[in-house]
């Protein structure tokens, strides 16, 4: 569960408020949607040296808006004080994807040419193709990912597959539910094999997600050289995608110093991988307009975060001496849809400035039983402006670091405190809310 803590009050009150961002002043407006599931509390910013980096200055940074907002969940606004940029959006420990209602995973980057009012992850496969093959125009590289994905002719810089479908036909309709299950599919072979990266050794920040990608669309681009018709199946290229990435992995080991990835324990690792992504695919299919209810819909989609976790868990363990076991058989994913995200947080503070301990509260989590049995929770700090002044046990007990200088408080005028607490349940599903 992503939830971000805040307002502590010198009083001793604590409640629960969103974390915003900031634009600049001047330029022109640039403004569009995040989507896997609209995506709400993810950083979008302007990227001018195309590093996929935040790196402050005229790359202005705003998080993405909530459902509430008057543009809807997932929109965002920037200032841009001149052209020649690459859209932006990373993850963090407190972005939601509403379509699931849950967590959504830190460390996503998904990217998008200038002009895009979309952020997706097919915006991000056709600014990679144009990555790799820098003869490309925009237009053609967005004809070639359609076409590859099965969506010929549709313009995927402002294609929204989560738009208000009022006046849609069951064609539209249905089109725009196989351009989610692309999305998912798609991320859940990225976020899946980067993790295992991650895990094994490729540390740099973003550049295991990198490797992942471009073995995607490595696999992508081969296939419509050779064939201007031929579509990209995460079933039957799944194999393929996985020896791209063994190489890929294995040359940016060899290449970079520090960096260690034992090639025999890889490629176990990455055969285990290609069989749990290789269920959730399949599961993934099994979803027909029409047929799957909405509810069963969502629960599908959010196991594709459940099979990131599994992977990054598993592949730690492996890393570490352990047994190698990532388990995303049938009944493994039936238990994970069945688990339903947590779906509130609190904190009941005592705090004073009198108290003789620095304990805030204990973070308490509303949470559906699952058959029946409570389910139990683990919480992190992931972020926050005031983050490094606390603390929390994986039970949920927040603390203060230190005593809260009071008069400093009221000098600056400052009236809380910003800190994010993520929750995690027993089923690997994570929640995020603001109070």
């Amino acid at each position: 569960m992503n939830k971000v803590i805040r307002n502590i009050s010198p009083l001793g009150l604590l409640t629960l408020a969103a974390c915003g961002g900031s634009t600049g002043t001047g330029g022109f407006k640039v403004a569009g949607r995040v989507e896997n599931g609209p995506l709400v509390d993810a950083y979008v910013f302007l990227d001018y040296n195309d590093n996929a980096i935040w790196d402050g200055g005229n790359e202005t940074r705003v998080l993405t808006n909530a459902a509430s907002h008057k543009d809807g969940a997932g929109s965002y606004e920037l200032t841009a004080t001149a052209g020649g940029y690459t859209l932006v959006a990373l993850t963090t420990g407190q972005t939601v994807d509403t379509a699931t209602e849950a967590g959504y995973g830190a460390g996503v980057v998904l990217q998008a040419p200038e002009g895009s009012s979309m952020i997706t992850p097919s915006t991000t496969v056709v600014k990679e193709l144009m990555a790799q093959d820098t003869d490309l125009t925009v237009d053609t590289a967005i004809a070639k990912v359609a076409k590859a994905l099965g969506f010929e002719g549709t313009n995927l810089l402002t294609y929204s597959a989560y738009a208000d479908q009022t006046d849609m036909d069951d064609d539209e309709k249905e089109k725009a539910l196989k351009v989610q299950q692309s999305n998912n599919k798609l991320m859940a072979t990225v976020n899946s094999f980067a993790a295992a990266a991650e895990e094994s050794g490729v540390v740099v920040e973003g550049k295991a997600f990198d490797l992942a990608l471009s073995s995607v669309v490595k696999v992508l681009k081969e296939k419509v050289d050779v064939d201007s018709d031929a579509v990209l199946s995460f079933s039957t290229d799944l194999d393929e995608i996985k020896e791209k990435m063994m190489e890929d992995v294995g040359k940016y080991s060899t290449d970079t110093s520090g960096v260690t990835v034992e090639p025999g324990k890889f490629g176990l690792l990455s055969d285990s991988v290609e069989l749990a992504v290789s269920n959730v695919v399949t599961k993934i299919d099994t979803i027909q307009y029409g047929t799957t209810t909405a509810e069963d819909i969502s629960d599908i989609f959010s196991v594709v975060n459940v099979l990131t976790t599994k992977v990054k868990d598993g592949a730690n363990a492996y890393s570490n001496g352990g047994a190698l076991s990532i388990d995303m058989s049938d009944g493994v994913i039936t238990a994970a849809m069945a688990n339903k995200a947590p779906t509130d947080m609190s904190v009941a503070s005592s705090f004073a400035e009198d108290k003789s301990d620095l304990i805030i509260g204990t973070v308490l989590t509303a949470d559906v039983a699952n058959a029946g049995i409570a389910d139990t929770h683990t919480y992190k700090i992931v972020g926050g402006i005031d983050q490094e002044i606390f603390s929390i046990t994986e039970g949920g007990v927040l603390s203060f670091l230190a005593q809260p200088d009071y008069e400093t408080m009221v000098t600056l005028g400052k009236e809380s405190y910003d800190v994010a607490i993520q929750v995690k349940d027993s089923g690997n599903k994570t929640f995020s809310k603001t109070l």
